[in-house]
């Protein structure tokens, strides 16, 4: 393939992009991109613009071409012809075969969406690989319009409505996101530059090209001659504000955080009351991210749900992926899969209970150990007093500890004596007969003899 005419650095069309990545900060002197190129008008344009600035802002260029498997022999065409395409430009490239057919076999959803997560986990492999800086897509303005079209239908709140963002935080960049399709096209036919026509494109099958051909059309014509300008205007509009709720989202949260592991999370019910409806369903996802049983943001529902305990105590479940419970004082979230014991202590070991902290078991004649710093909270018993093993484990409902001189409900002391504390949080340690030791109750110290052997039990602290 010969390239004989390239547009160079000096092109207006090349000016603006290089205006957008400098408004945006999408990339700084020195940098390494590599772009992300099917063979269509798009992304052609991409690799053409950034060759023309390549000298200008300093960076290196990468080219990746992701064969998905489908389209047959219209497909191994077009990765002969991008190998050519950055041979032509002199730029390396990657061209990455991705079975997609086998794939749905194994993963729900639709084609469309396996093929995406597929290219964007094999361009991220690339970029890894070979210490790319960025990854530029070639994500255009009516991309970004039929992208917010999608996210309403879907039913979407404002983070939807913002569309695709210039840059995210994993290094990915969309420069040409200010530039139409027809702008684009136009653009690679005044240079007379050739491309690639993705036949699937074409195809009503998919979601996004209905809304392509289909909807966007009608709107343009029956409504608004400009409407994906329009969206892309809604979508400017629609991340500002989302970024700027967000911030404000995290510092509520930060206010309303009581504790928070892999396991648990606990939150203030009169901080959140403070906080309008809005700022408190950001709090619940932001809440949530840490656990780990969690591996997509809440849904409406899950948020309406959630957003009711504060006003009343009650208990929900959300299809095994977390639990929920409110109380006088808080709301807690809880993974799905969290620890709930029995595990070994053994004497002389440090055994880890993830979010649940590490206990430390020792033995000694004549004295018991004593705490090493502030955050540890221990137990000492003679060692006569004990039916080994020792185990701990989450609370249950009727557990029952030596207190005072009688047994006591645990649930009880720990509401009577920790200010209304929540018995579902707690962990108990027990001998194999009984509950010996709740360490939310505080630390147990036997009188000391010489005559006789201790155990002694350490908790060290555990929320963060």
């Amino acid at each position: 393939m010969m390239l004989s005419n390239l547009p160079p650095a000096s092109d207006p069309l090349v000016r603006r992009v290089a205006e957008c990545v400098r408004n945006h900060e999408l990339l700084v002197p020195g940098t390494s991109a590599l772009l992300a190129v099917s063979g269509g008008a798009d992304s052609v344009a991409l690799a053409l613009v950034f060759q023309a600035l390549a000298a200008e802002l300093h960076f290196s260029l990468r080219i990746a071409h992701i064969h998905h498997g489908l389209r047959g022999r219209e497909a191994d065409e077009d990765a002969r012809w991008v190998a050519e395409f950055a041979a032509a430009l002199n730029v390396p490239c990657d061209v990455v075969h991705v079975d997609v057919p086998a794939l749905k076999e194994k993963e729900r959803g639709s084609t469309e969406d396996i093929a995406r997560m597929a290219r964007y986990r094999e361009l991220k492999r690339i970029k890894l690989a070979h210490g790319m800086d960025v990854l530029a897509t070639a994500h255009h303005l009516d991309d970004q319009a039929e992208t917010v079209v999608h996210h309403l239908l879907r039913g979407s709140g404002i983070t939807g409505l913002g569309g695709m963002p210039w840059k995210t935080g994993e290094g990915h960049i969309r420069p040409l996101l200010e530039l139409s399709r027809k702008e684009i096209r136009d653009w690679l036919r005044l240079w007379d530059m050739p491309w690639r026509e993705d036949s699937s494109n074409a195809s009503l099958t998919f979601a996004r090209n209905r809304i392509r051909h289909e909807l966007l059309p009608l709107l343009q014509k029956e409504w608004n001659p400009e409407i994906s300008r329009t969206l892309y205007r809604l979508a400017d509009v629609a991340r500002a504000e989302d970024d700027a709720l967000e911030m404000w989202a995290e510092k509520a949260l930060d206010d309303a955080l009581l504790s928070k592991t892999r396991d648990l999370v606990l939150l203030d019910i009169p901080c959140l009351k403070r906080y309008p409806l809005g700022l408190r369903r950001r709090v619940y996802r932001r809440a949530v991210l840490g656990l780990s049983s969690i591996d997509a943001p809440l849904s409406y529902a899950e948020t309406t749900a959630l957003d009711r305990l504060h006003e009343r105590r009650a208990q929900v479940s959300f299809r095994r992926r977390f639990r929920a419970w409110s109380t006088r004082s808080h709301v807690a979230l809880e993974s799905f899969d969290a620890w709930r014991g029995p595990t070994e202590l053994l004497p002389g070991t440090r055994t880890e209970v993830p979010s649940w902290g590490v206990f430390v078991v020792t033995t000694a004649a004549g004295r018991f150990a004593r705490p090493g710093t502030d955050s540890q909270c221990q137990a000492s018993f003679a060692a006569g007093g004990l039916a080994m093993p020792l185990h701990v484990r989450r609370w249950r409902a009727g557990d029952r500890v030596q207190w005072g001189g009688s047994e006591k409900l645990v649930a009880d002391l720990l509401r009577e004596r920790k200010g209304n504390a929540d018995p579902r949080t707690a962990v108990v340690v027990c001998d194999s007969r009984r509950v010996v030791w709740v360490p939310d109750l505080g630390g147990i110290r036997a009188t000391e003899k010489k005559d006789t052997n201790y155990v002694t039990i350490t908790r060290e602290s555990w929320r963060a």
